[in-house]
């Protein structure tokens, strides 16, 4: 895990969302969902604000730079590290004859594309509004810089599902009957029983896993994602009655939503920038799995269908 990541997961870290999971066990929700406080986003500019050596350079703009940021004079030139980016200078090449040509700036520091990571695209977009700012001739605040980490906790993001699911995916029943509603419960319970999972909720992991910078923990989302993408597999299997075409369409882009997000909570130590808005997407799509089991169970007790301790329907509507 390199010093970059370190610091954006830091970051990731402290302004997450809380949530409590629930999946497949009981049919019912609890979900506790917090907007980002100023307070959280004050924390999160702290992080970014560290420079634990001293040397005028933040510590994500030393991996940027490559430099070491426990060493403020890393070539060992007596000039410290920010001191030698502010005179357009290298800081791992010893002076005299260490200024910087364009092309290595540029190579290190504006936002490209390739196989860039979010947080590597990120983190070079941030320093390079850093660099304009600081070399406007303006004065540049401490005021300032809070101002631009802010901007950064607060940015934008993108949280909505890649896959959008339509009737064109679902398969449906030839009748529209008490019996094939049925029949399509008794489909939805068997899945359901054949892939309940009663181990902790997928964002303690995350937490736990960004806290303790554990791989192996995290990697245990993984299958999790599996899992979700059998149940989903298993759901676009089951014919839906013409009534409910639009609830179970509801419920694959619940879970599809669902299952993005927790993939994209298993990238955390690698590309924590990508991962950040994936767990903050995540209790929105657990309440909206809640809902869309909650409607179709509703749907069944309007159509008075009913299932026996012995069915596989019987979940939805305990």
């Amino acid at each position: 895990m390199t010093t970059r990541t370190k610091i954006i997961s830091g970051v990731a870290t402290v302004i997450v969302l809380g949530g409590g999971f629930w999946f497949l066990q009981t049919g019912r929700t609890e979900i506790k969902f917090d907007r980002i406080s100023p307070e959280q986003a004050s924390k999160a500019a702290e992080v970014l604000s560290k420079d634990m050596d001293a040397d005028g350079l933040k510590d994500w703009e030393e991996e940027l730079w490559h430099s070491d940021p426990l060493k403020p004079d890393t070539d060992g030139d007596k000039t410290l590290d920010g001191e030698e980016i502010k005179l357009g200078r290298d800081p791992l090449k010893a002076g005299p004859g260490d200024k910087l040509d364009k092309e290595t700036v540029e190579k290190r520091t504006v936002p490209g594309g390739g196989d860039w990571t979010e947080t590597d695209r990120l983190s070079r977009e941030l320093f390079a509004k850093y660099l304009t700012m600081r070399k406007s001739g303006a004065p540049f605040t401490a005021e300032d810089e809070e101002k631009l980490l802010e901007e950064f906790t607060n940015r934008p993001i993108d949280t909505a599902p890649q896959k959008i699911y339509t009737e064109d995916d679902i398969v449906l029943a030839k009748t529209d009957t008490g019996a094939s509603l049925h029949a399509y419960g008794n489909a939805l319970g068997s899945v359901i029983t054949a892939h309940i999972d009663t181990g902790e909720n997928e964002l303690t992991i995350f937490e736990r896993a960004l806290q303790n910078e554990d791989e192996l923990d995290l990697g245990s989302l993984d299958n999790r994602v599996k899992r979700y993408e059998s149940i989903l597999s298993g759901f676009k299997a089951i014919p839906a009655p013409m009534s409910v075409k639009g609830m179970h369409i509801a419920l694959l882009n619940a879970l599809e939503a669902l299952k993005e997000s927790v993939a994209g909570m298993a990238l955390a130590l690698t590309d924590p920038v990508h991962s950040l808005p994936a767990a903050v997407a995540y209790p929105t799509a657990v309440e909206k799995l809640a809902t869309a089991f909650s409607d179709i169970s509703s749907y069944f007790a309007q159509k008075q269908v009913t299932f026996g301790k012995e069915e596989g329907g019987y979940i939805l509507t305990k």
